[in-house]
Formats: structure tokens, sequence, C-alpha cells
């Protein structure tokens, strides 16, 4: 049986790089920029483990990181919550024009849009991607 860290790393090379789900993704995942993190417990876990990462991210100045959070609630409305606290926490610590944080989840579910919108939002497991604005806005501009 696979990891949760090995899921998402198989996840991220099949689904989103090879299926073309993200098209700036393949360049830092060939690069070996893509970090994957295991955040074992709680949501005191995961709050504490995303200030360190989006801390670090900051400072190395190129990358991303993937917090795998095998331990996440499994309910989405309650994984939701999470995020939205993650979100709000980053902007409190001043990363808001710094570091962006998207998420994933096994049951992500935008309401009322076809199956094949939500799968965009799935992972194997859930996860809380962290991102460089810069970065963000390089790929796109």
């Amino acid at each position: 049986m696979n990891s949760p860290v090995q899921a998402v790393s198989a996840w991220v090379r099949d689904i989103v790089v090879g299926e073309g789900l993200c098209p700036w993704a393949r360049r830092p995942f060939e690069q070996g920029q893509v970090h994957l993190v295991e955040v074992r417990g709680g949501e005191e876990q995961a709050r504490a483990a995303l200030l360190a990462q989006a801390q670090a991210l900051d400072s190395a100045g190129q990358g991303t990181t993937l917090l795998v959070l095998p331990d996440a609630p499994a309910d989405f409305p309650t994984f939701q919550q999470w995020f939205h606290r993650a979100e709000d926490l980053l902007t409190q610590r001043g990363f808001d024009r710094r570091i962006q944080v998207m998420a994933f989840h096994p049951a992500w579910v935008f309401e009322g849009a076809p199956e094949a919108v939500n799968r965009v939002q799935r992972a194997p497991v859930a996860v809380l991607h962290l991102l460089r604005w810069a970065d963000v806005h390089a790929a796109v501009g």
C-alpha cells in the first residue's frame, strides 16, 4: 500500500501533470521543485505546518509545497472550513500577497458542477497547496 505522500506524488505525476490539469505544473515537477510534506494530526498540527512551510517557501524564493493531510476531515464541508481558516491564517500572518494556498480533497464538490469539473480539485488525500504569488504571476503572465 502506498503512503499518503506516495499517493499524492503519483496523482501529481499521472493526473495533474500527465493529463495536463495544470499547464504550469510540469516544469516545477520535472525540476524537483514540488515539495511534499506529510502532516499527521488535527487542524492545530496542519496550521503549524502551514505557517512553517509558508515561511520556508517565502524564504526559498522558488518551488511549491503540498501539505499532505491524511488525518484531515473526510467530510468535505468540514475540510472546506479548515481551508478557509488556513487562508485567514496566512492573511493574518502577512503572507496574503506572497503565498497563495489552494485545497484539494478526495470528496471535493463544486455545488451544481458536473463531475468532470469536480475532478480537477480531487486528490487521493486532502492537500493544501502553497504557491508563491510571484511564481503564479510569472506562469500566467
